[in-house]
C-alpha cells in the first residue's frame, strides 16, 4: 500500500507559505510578486506571513532554498555530474506547470537589486564553492562557466521560448546539453607549466635591459 501525498490544506502553514511563495516567483517576477498574493494562496492572513519571515526578500531566500536541488548536483560524482545537471535542467519538461523550478525563479528574478543579493549569495555558497570543490578547481572557473551555461540557455529556452531548445526529451538538444556540460567538466583550467616562470624571466629581461637603450648610450 503506497501513501498518498497530503493535501496542502493539511500542510503547516509556514510550509504552505514557502510552497505559494516559490511558485509565485517562479512564475512572476520579483517586483510582481506580493505578500498578498502568496497569503492569499497559501490561505493564510498576509500579517502570518510577516510575522514568519519578516520580509519579501527572507522569505524570497527560503523558497529559492525549499526548491533548490543542488545537493544532487554537487554531491554527485565527477563521472556522473553532467548528467545530474542535465537532469536537473530537463527536470521542469516532466513535472506538472505549477510545480515551482529554481532556474525559473532565477531566471525570473534578475531585474531585481534585492532579489540578485539573495541569488548571488546562493549561487557562491550553495552552487560554486561545493561545486568547484567537487571538481578540484580552486579557480571556480568551471563551477562558474557551467552555472553560467545552464543560466543563459536556461533563459532562452523559458524566457525566449527559442524554438530549437523546445524539443521534446532525448533529442538532440539534451544530448548536446549533456556533451557540453562534460566538456566543461573535463577541462583542464591550470596554467600551462613554466607560463608564469617564462613571464617572469622576460620581466627580468627587460628591466635588465632598460638601462641599456640606445638613447642611454648615447648620452655616455
Amino acid at each position: 500500500m503506497t501513501g498518498s501525498k497530503p493535501s496542502k490544506s493539511t500542510l503547516p502553514a509556514k510550509v504552505r507559505i514557502i510552497e505559494a511563495a516559490a511558485a509565485r516567483f517562479s512564475r512572476y517576477s520579483y517586483e510582481e510578486t506580493g505578500l498578498r498574493d502568496i497569503a492569499a494562496d497559501a490561505k493564510v492572513d498576509v500579517a502570518y506571513v510577516h510575522r514568519c519571515f519578516g520580509s519579501k526578500e527572507r522569505l524570497f531566500a527560503q523558497a529559492l532554498a525549499a526548491v533548490s536541488s543542488q545537493e544532487q548536483m554537487v554531491s554527485s560524482s565527477r563521472d556522473f555530474m553532467a548528467q545530474a545537471f542535465t537532469e536537473e535542467f530537463f527536470r521542469k519538461r516532466r513535472r506538472g506547470d505549477g510545480d515551482a523550478h529554481p532556474l525559473s525563479i532565477f531566471i525570473r528574478s534578475l531585474t531585481s537589486a534585492e532579489a540578485r543579493r539573495v541569488l548571488r549569495k546562493s549561487l557562491a555558497e550553495d552552487y560554486v564553492r561545493p561545486l568547484s570543490e567537487r571538481l578540484e578547481d580552486s579557480t571556480s572557473l568551471r563551477a562558474a562557466l557551467i552555472l553560467a551555461f545552464l543560466a543563459g540557455v536556461g533563459i532562452f529556452r523559458d524566457a525566449l521560448e527559442v524554438d530549437a531548445f523546445q524539443e521534446p526529451r532525448g533529442g538532440r538538444f539534451e544530448r548536446l546539453f549533456h556533451d557540453i556540460i562534460t566538456r566543461i567538466i573535463e577541462m583542464d583550467v591550470a596554467p600551462p607549466k613554466g607560463r608564469e616562470l617564462v613571464g617572469s624571466r622576460i620581466s627580468g629581461v627587460q628591466k635588465r635591459r632598460r638601462p641599456r637603450r640606445r638613447a642611454d648610450l648615447d648620452s655616455e
